[in-house]
């Protein structure tokens, strides 16, 4: 009967979930895995197997850096026991004795064995396929010396008894592995965008801000943070913006797209006229989902400068999400900025036409609010500034005025 978890010893176990704080702990626990089996030697590896197996990952103990050196430069590719064909029919989970997948008398005539095996005194073992990925096994194996023979049933089943375990520690590290990578990936994608992005969190506070936001901030001159909130000098503009962050906070069914607000004051003369920045301003969460946690992004704030309008292609977006041409004017329209009023204006056609484009976009693109829209567009379409560095800014890092 394999053992049951309270029959592991708890120090063995601590050893094992410790992995998951440093992985250093591997050899704590290899060690302990040992005497826990009564084997000599073992191993956690992960390869790609076939023909030519390759290393991907390897921890082990009782063995000294200069063996694993060496196996690692010329025996792997010779190893019997992870050939593609002995890993391949392997149910992942299961745990066989080294005799059943290579006999001894094919075992003691293996180059391998008289090459590494034999000189360090190893002979029996056992094996478990802990996961498999297309063509990436993880693996468990130990080793002990011939004289006191194969493992026993009682010796295999409590390497059984541990294989839940190692599979649950190395199911969360694969996923923090993802998770790290899939934020540092979003993050480099977010500060090298182009147009400027800054995310508010539950209580209106800026909590990132990429790269082209912070150079917009840090002049001051229209958009600034002041004890954490963003904030722009003329009274009218900072009402205007201030309405809208409260809007996207509430989620008011009047605004579920997002709303544009302008900053900046109209000049008398012609060439400079209009608004210096266009801000769109909307929820970061789907309407329907959990409600984020203090901490997380609320709301995402869109800086465009109308003076150099990111540049859309929208023959690209036509090819991508099967756009109408009308339809792909107005999400060029309102990923350069501009209103419902203000693309309807440009494009000399009804707000009503312009509303029930952009029903047609979010249905083709996935997507549900228009600040969500705006965002795909530029994340596919905005250049990238490949000399920036990808870092996102914390709200204390965030340029400010006091």
């Amino acid at each position: 009967m394999t053992p049951s978890a309270e029959e592991i010893p708890s120090p063995l176990l601590a050893s094992l979930y410790g992995v998951l704080d440093d992985q250093k702990r591997w050899s704590e626990f290899l060690h302990g895995f040992c005497g826990f089996v009564g084997t000599a030697y073992a191993s956690v590896l992960s390869l790609t197997f076939g023909p030519d197996p390759r290393l991907r990952s390897f921890f082990w103990w009782g063995l000294s850096d200069e063996d694993v050196r060496e196996y690692q430069t010329y025996w792997a590719g010779r190893d019997p026991w992870v050939k593609g064909k002995d890993l391949s029919g392997q149910i992942p989970g299961a745990v066989a004795g080294s005799v059943d997948f290579c006999p001894d008398d094919q075992l003691e005539v293996n180059e391998f064995y008289l090459g590494f095996l034999k000189p360090r005194n190893l002979h029996y073992g056992a094996r478990a396929v802990l996961f498999k990925r297309e063509r990436v096994s993880t693996i468990l194996s130990t080793l002990r010396s011939k004289d006191p023979g194969r493992l026993t049933v009682a010796e295999l089943d409590r390497m059984r008894s541990l294989v839940p375990h190692l599979q649950r520690v190395l199911r969360i590290q694969g996923e923090t592995g993802d998770l790290a990578t899939e934020r540092d990936l979003l993050s480099g994608l977010f500060d090298q965008t182009a147009i400027g992005l800054v995310l508010l969190d539950q209580s209106g506070a800026v909590l990132a801000a990429n790269s082209s936001a912070r150079a917009v901030m840090d002049r001051g001159e229209l958009l600034f943070t002041e004890n954490g909130l963003l904030r722009s000098p003329c009274k009218a503009c900072d009402r205007a913006l201030q309405e809208a962050i409260h809007h996207a906070l509430h989620r008011f069914e009047k605004t579920p797209g997002g709303e544009a607000v302008s900053l900046g004051q109209q000049s008398l003369d012609s060439e400079a006229a209009g608004p210096r920045l266009r801000l769109l301003v909307g929820p970061a969460h789907h309407r329907g989902t959990r409600d984020p946690s203090p901490v997380s992004p609320a709301v995402m704030v869109h800086i465009v400068d109308p003076a150099a309008p990111p540049h859309i292609d929208r023959e690209m977006l036509r090819r991508v999400f099967s756009l109408s041409r009308a339809e792909a004017a107005v999400a060029e329209k309102l990923a350069c900025g501009l209103s419902v009023a203000g693309t309807a204006g440009s494009l000399h056609v009804s707000h009503h036409t312009v509303r029930s484009h952009i029903k047609n976009l979010f249905l083709k693109t996935g997507t549900a609010q228009q600040s969500a829209l705006v965002s795909l567009i530029l994340r596919l379409q905005a250049p990238l500034l490949g000399t920036r560095s990808a870092r996102m800014v914390s709200k204390q890092g965030t340029g400010s005025r006091t």
